[in-house]
């Protein structure tokens, strides 16, 4: 369930979104390093966890999976961006919650760790899956 320890901005995605330009992305990592400064500065024993897109219960209706399926429950249709070819990494929040506590009790202060969950669908193939959900 989770990653290995890693510097705040390790090479390849986590170093590109440490240099974003692009507020939502680069806000984040910008927590991140904030946290690790008080473990650096001042000894306030932080960790660091980094988390895939999360779904569960009582998600905010604004986000994709809440989205789709009230308006497919409507009877309306289903919005994607592009073809709906991003790929994305799905993580339950009841096992991202695991994780947290998994880490507030044995992670060694000034460590950050990914936590990712085993399932990557394209959006199109994921809302795919939750009509023929709802439909069956």
């Amino acid at each position: 369930m989770l990653g290995l320890a890693a510097p705040p901005c390790r090479p390849g995605r986590a170093a590109r979104d440490c240099r974003s330009r692009i507020v939502g992305l680069a806000a984040p990592p910008g927590h991140d390093l904030v946290a690790l400064s008080y473990w650096q500065t001042y000894g306030v024993p932080v960790c660091v966890t980094r988390f895939s897109n999360n779904y569960g219960p009582s998600q905010h209706p604004e986000k994709m999976i809440p989205r789709s399926v009230t308006s497919l429950l409507k009877g309306g249709k289903i919005t994607l961006h592009g073809r709906g070819e991003h790929v994305r990494n799905w993580l339950h929040v009841e096992d991202n919650c695991a994780a947290i506590d998994l880490v507030m009790r044995d992670g060694t202060p000034g460590g950050v760790y990914n936590v990712a969950g085993t399932t990557e669908l394209a959006n199109r193939d994921g809302l795919s899956c939750s009509g023929r959900y709802i439909f069956s």
